[in-house]
């Protein structure tokens, strides 16, 4: 298995993308079978699912949900992937809970209410978090940081004051520990500047 705590100070891509690789081999490893995924919150078409669905394996299945967004359908041929919804959502098969950038668009509060709820309807799933981790930077990098992310520039008023207050919430320590409050025990922790990935296995009793 992965080593505890491991703490990675990295920043490109490439390196996120190394980490879901690894990790979702590591679980195939511990489960000799193929994984139930779930990428909760997956936007549009979101990297975290675009990564998952480059590393997929024909034995594994991916359900996309986000209630918020018309999430773009997949291709015919990846009949391994589907689009769900409250109605049909598969709970107790899930052994990984995917969330790409979602808690940077909530309160506090609410990523609380989010995560427990997530540790109390997934009951053996683990947690994969990918996230901004830009309390520590100054307004001005926050703001570069998110118009490059999101191919905006200020006159598009999306980037205004509150949008950036949102995701300013967190460095990685204020991360972390959201994730152990919330019952979540975090076993790889990569930082890469400006984002962090975190996965997390729920807290024994």
């Amino acid at each position: 298995m992965y080593s505890q705590n491991t703490l990675n100070q990295r920043c490109s891509l490439e390196d996120i993308e190394t980490d879901y690789h690894f990790l979702l081999k590591q679980e195939r490893r511990s489960l000799f079978r193929g994984l139930q995924i779930i990428d909760y919150g997956t936007g549009r078409k979101g990297l975290a699912r675009v990564i998952l669905q480059r590393y997929l394996k024909e034995s594994d299945q991916l359900q996309l949900f986000d209630p918020h967004a018309r999430i773009h359908p997949p291709a015919i041929t990846d009949s391994n992937i589907k689009i769900t919804s409250l109605d049909t959502l598969e709970y107790d098969n899930i052994d990984l809970v995917s969330l790409s950038f979602v808690l940077c668009c909530l309160q506090l509060d609410e990523c609380r209410e989010l995560l427990l709820h997530i540790k109390s309807k997934f009951p053996r799933a683990k947690l994969f978090v990918l996230d901004y981790i830009l309390k520590d930077r100054s307004e001005l990098e926050a703001i570069q940081v998110l118009q490059h992310d999101t191919h905006n520039d200020e006159s598009d008023g999306v980037l205004n004051q509150h949008f950036c207050e949102l995701h300013k919430k967190f460095n990685l320590i204020g991360l972390t520990d959201t994730l152990e409050n919330t019952g979540w025990q975090p076993f790889h922790i990569s930082d890469y500047d400006t984002k962090a990935f975190i996965a997390s296995s729920r807290q024994k009793s």
